[in-house]
């Protein structure tokens, strides 16, 4: 994959919301904040993911 430092920035993101979310686990504009960014992040990797596959399927190697 050569998406590999958009990978690398969405799975920090998602490992940095996980820490905050067990240790300062509050209500309000900062969970929300927290959950839209967990949310970009996953769909982030999906299109990632999809490109990936599309691109394969292009050159004709379907492992």
């Amino acid at each position: 994959m050569k998406y590999r430092i958009t990978l690398f920035s969405s799975i920090l993101v998602m490992v940095l919301a996980t820490i905050w979310l067990a240790f300062f686990r509050s209500t309000g504009l900062e969970l929300v904040l927290v959950l839209l960014s967990v949310c970009f992040s996953a769909i982030t990797m999906l299109f990632m993911y999809l490109h990936d596959r599309a691109q394969r399927r292009r050159k004709g190697d379907r492992s």
